[in-house]
């Protein structure tokens, strides 16, 4: 079925659900599930409805812009030309997309006339009506075909003489063929001795903290939200089983917390007024293997907070 696929950050799934009620009424077929069901990943479900889909439709708010999710799905969707993006808040988007125009839905409602969205429905339907579809035999060349040698007789029928040229080009074909094999060969070995000796996630993600205020006070000083998470691709977040972080701090109800979200990365929260220089993570992953290593918070939030 010929559907959009609506990339948005998790913390605007309020204010995207009237858009996705109205393009609905408008007869658009929309994925905008973030949800991965039971017994399924990333890959299966979200992955695979973002590649079936004919037009990848991008939110940019102040979430997503910050949202690497969003980003790869918007850089799918500007690969292969199917990309219509648009702003739910006054931002810029992120780098690589901003000669992309985008239509300004920031003061859009619902059920007023918009000029806006209007041109928006346009520009999606004029990238759905241009999918590519699969050619029609040639039916007409093929009776002719069937008709010009039913009518030959079968003494005229004699086998025409391969060129030199053609016998040259066919034996060059096939030397070319069997070096590509024999080199693919190679080279696949090799790969996989480099993947059996180094492990993927050393290279393929990192730890990252973030804070945020929250307006009030604790002890005089300001009080924030602080978030750790995995930074990687959603491939191998996918390949993520669990994390564990062990604060090590005795300010901590609870000293030990698992995450198990992909579609957070992981993520765990606390409330408070300072970083943790030695935050204990093991990540176990979905092969088996496991690695446990020390966060700085500190660090990672930057020179204000690494004194």
């Amino acid at each position: 079925m010929t559907h959009i696929f609506l990339s948005y950050s998790r913390e605007d799934e309020e204010r995207i659900q009237p858009l996705v009620r109205v393009l609905n009424e408008n007869g658009l077929s929309v994925f905008w599930d973030r949800h991965i069901p039971a017994g399924q990943t990333w890959r299966s479900y979200i992955g695979k409805a973002l590649t079936d889909a004919s037009c990848i439709l991008v939110a940019w708010s102040n979430h997503s812009i910050e949202s690497d999710w969003v980003s790869e799905e918007a850089d799918e969707g500007k690969r292969r030309r199917i990309l219509v993006p648009f702003l739910l808040d006054s931002v810029e988007p992120p780098l690589g997309f901003r000669s992309i125009q985008s239509a300004d839905l920031s003061d859009w409602q619902p059920d007023h006339p918009s000029p806006r969205f209007e041109k928006l429905l346009q520009d999606v339907r004029s990238v759905l009506n241009s999918a590519p579809t699969p050619p029609l035999p040639n039916r007409l060349a093929d009776q002719e075909n069937h008709m010009s040698v039913r009518h030959q007789e079968p003494g005229n029928m004699k086998p025409k003489p391969i060129s030199p040229y053609l016998k040259y080009g066919l034996w060059t074909t096939l030397l070319i063929l069997m070096t590509a094999t024999g080199g693919y060969w190679i080279y696949h070995q090799w790969q996989w001795q480099i993947q059996s000796a180094v492990s993927s996630f050393d290279t393929t993600f990192e730890m990252r903290a973030t804070a945020e205020v929250t307006g009030n006070e604790i002890e005089n000083r300001p009080e924030y939200k602080f978030t750790i998470f995995v930074n990687s691709t959603p491939a191998v977040l996918d390949s993520i089983k669990e994390v564990e972080y062990k604060f090590n701090h005795p300010t901590f109800n609870k000293q030990t917390e698992i995450a198990r979200s992909a579609e957070d990365k992981f993520s765990t929260q606390y409330i408070g007024w300072g970083c943790l220089r030695s935050l204990s993570v093991s990540v176990l992953m979905k092969d088996g293997t496991s690695r446990s290593f020390e966060f700085n918070m500190c660090k990672s939030l930057g020179s204000k907070w690494d004194k």
